[in-house]
């Protein structure tokens, strides 16, 4: 990979390792973010990011600094991170409660803005929706992202891969869920037991 792929990657993996530094430190200090500050640090720390660098090497393909750079990949780069966290909070939310989580959306929604649990859960889902939606509109403007850029062959192509990329770690991360057994012992929240 070239010194730039490098050095982004390793940008992601300190951001990712050092928001678990910081969610610790909230842990010690019984500290709740609000949403918008969980939604920033879970953003690191879901590992979207790592991830999705780790398709760029073993696809075997970089994504040209122009495209990634630009807002439209960044937006779709933030909506798979916040989706991964939305769901992931929403299935853990029963287990993080039992021992006393402080980063949990579900939690935060109920105890910091004072929803029910069932508001909680419906908002969730709409903040799954409504990033979902608008992932598939930006999706739809990356032709005219490449051609704007003058990106053609492998470095258009490395652009819908990274696309894929997204959209599978949003998808990968609800069939983990479903099948991993990790909430098993668990309802989500909201659901028929």
């Amino acid at each position: 990979m070239t010194p730039r792929w490098r050095r982004r990657a390793a940008e992601h993996w300190r951001g990712y390792l050092q928001g678990y530094v910081t969610e610790a430190d909230h842990r010690s200090r019984g500290d709740m973010p609000t949403v918008g500050e969980h939604l920033r640090l879970r953003r690191e720390t879901i590992g979207v990011h790592p991830r999705v660098d780790l398709a760029e090497r073993i696809g075997h393909f970089e994504v040209p600094e122009p495209a990634y750079a630009d807002d439209l990949l960044r937006e779709m780069r933030q909506i798979a991170a916040e989706v991964d966290t939305v769901h992931n909070d929403l299935c853990s939310a029963e287990k993080e409660e039992a021992r006393g989580e402080v980063h949990n959306l579900l939690l935060i929604l109920e105890r910091r803005e004072r929803r029910t649990r069932a508001e909680a859960v419906e908002e969730m889902r709409r903040m799954i929706r409504s990033r979902t939606e608008r992932f598939l509109v930006l999706e739809g403007r990356l032709p005219a992202l490449c051609d704007g850029l003058g990106l053609t062959g492998a470095a258009r192509a490395a652009v819908f891969r990274l696309a894929d990329a997204l959209r599978s770690v949003m998808r990968g991360d609800y069939d983990w869920a479903e099948r991993s057994g990790r909430y098993a012992d668990a309802v989500t929240p909201g659901a028929a037991r």
